[in-house]
């Protein structure tokens, strides 16, 4: 019978299943009887005899699912059992049978599930006693979750090297007993370099870069005068450079000043502007029909190329090169640095000269 007990939608379903089996049948709502049975994929014994044909067999039983069906013009909780004969050592979901039954209120004399599972443990003092009738090593049926899943349409997109690596990975732990580490491709932060097993290479990527910023005198050392000095700080970019086959060919780091840092009064115009997808189609249009060549070419260091417009611009340390940098000091921009609000207009502004 319904009782006036709460209901899963109103607690945490580990609340629930600990609340129903210290509860009898009785004391519990229909609702709530098959959250348990269900969660605790309890199996209990089905007597053959409640289907014709089936005389004197007797069936392993597992409630799977719940439905809901309009039965004289009222909504009742039916279950969908999925059952195998007792002799079979294991739970082949092909070979079991399914039928469906109500939980409580009897249809057309159909069987409910109250039923069964009072003559499947009769002397039950609470719900809990379910999980007596087969030990835990059974094989018990396992519904297999719905899934969009992914389409593989090509080797080269990324499904079909998801779908690869998650493979190759599936293998190595059924191999070797153990969970593999993947790392991400490149780090996080400076920190996260020494966690890595190519942080070598890592490290020296900084020094390349550092030792680039100091050759082109990009800052200078200059005393630091406390509260009157804000100080911006800053951050290193790792990336790693492939060729078209994805083998590693550099490891690069970049510098990166916090521009969400700065003050009003360290910059005037931040604007550059960008060529037009059109405008390029263009050029490309005219080369083709003059039988033209293109080059492109790449500019190291470019935004670092331009000279700063402002000297109020202060950096602390460096992190991993604090031991630059004394107590008392810090470093005064004298270069435009990537990350800097107007670094991109300033070097817009060295490319137009230049040209």
């Amino acid at each position: 019978p319904e009782t006036n007990k709460q209901s899963v939608t109103d607690e945490s379903l580990q609340e629930t299943l600990r609340r129903v089996g210290k509860a009898t049948m009785d004391e519990v709502s229909d609702e709530d009887l098959v959250t348990y049975m269900i969660n605790e994929e309890i199996l209990f014994n089905i007597d053959g005899s409640n289907w014709k044909g089936d005389e004197g067999k007797m069936f392993r039983t597992q409630v799977t699912k719940r439905q809901s069906r309009r039965c004289n013009g009222t909504r009742e909780l039916f279950v969908e059992l999925h059952m195998t004969d007792t002799t079979n050592p294991g739970f082949k979901v092909e070979e079991a049978h399914r039928t469906s039954t109500p939980v409580s209120a009897s249809w057309r004399g159909a069987v409910t599930l109250r039923e069964v599972i009072r003559r499947a443990a009769p002397n039950m003092t609470c719900l809990w006693d379910l999980r007596e009738l087969y030990p835990s090593s059974t094989e018990r049926f396992k519904a297999i979750g719905k899934s969009s899943g992914f389409v593989v349409k090509h080797k080269s997109s990324p499904a079909y090297f998801a779908l690869t690596v998650m493979t190759a990975l599936s293998a190595f732990a059924n191999q070797t007993r153990e969970t593999p580490i993947i790392m991400s491709p490149e780090p996080k932060s400076y920190k996260d370099i020494f966690k890595r097993s190519d942080s070598e290479q890592w490290i020296n990527a900084c020094y390349t870069e550092m030792t680039t910023l100091l050759d082109m005198d990009t800052f200078e050392l200059v005393d630091y005068d406390g509260p009157r000095t804000p100080l911006l700080r800053s951050k290193w970019v790792f990336k790693l450079k492939t060729d078209e086959y994805g083998k590693v060919i550099k490891y690069k780091a970049r510098l990166v000043v916090r521009g969400d840092m700065q003050s009003e009064d360290t910059y005037d115009d931040t604007f550059s502007p960008t060529s037009r997808s059109a405008a390029m189609r263009a050029v490309i249009a005219i080369a083709t029909e003059e039988d033209m060549e293109l080059k492109h070419f790449d500019v190291t260091a470019a935004f670092i190329s331009a000279f700063c417009d402002r000297d109020n611009i202060y950096l602390a340390a460096p992190p991993g090169f604090e031991h630059l940098v004394p107590k008392g000091k810090c470093l005064r921009l004298r270069r435009s640095l990537y990350g800097l609000k107007q670094a991109s207009h300033l070097y817009h502004k060295k490319l137009q000269c230049w040209l």
